[in-house]
């Protein structure tokens, strides 16, 4: 079991091996009897951008990595 508070905080890399950022915040679908996550918020300095959970390919114990591609990656306002 993953506890937001053991993620909060790590490391997130891009496919290319890169640090984007951490992660700052997690978006939950509250609709169903187990929230399930929908977006990563993560930042970097003071920018910050969303990521679709499709775009999550593991999260290990030193960071989050992600697939390759821009499709789940958007800019938060």
């Amino acid at each position: 079991m993953l506890l937001l508070s053991e993620l909060i905080g790590r490391r997130v890399r891009e496919a290319t091996g890169e640090e984007s950022g951490r992660l700052r915040d997690l978006a939950v679908r509250l609709n169903e009897p187990y929230p399930s996550v929908t977006r990563l918020r993560v930042g970097r300095g003071r920018r910050r951008r969303l990521v679709d959970r499709a775009q999550v390919a593991d999260i290990g114990d030193e960071a989050i990595q992600l697939r390759a591609g821009p499709d789940g990656a958007r800019s938060a306002f």
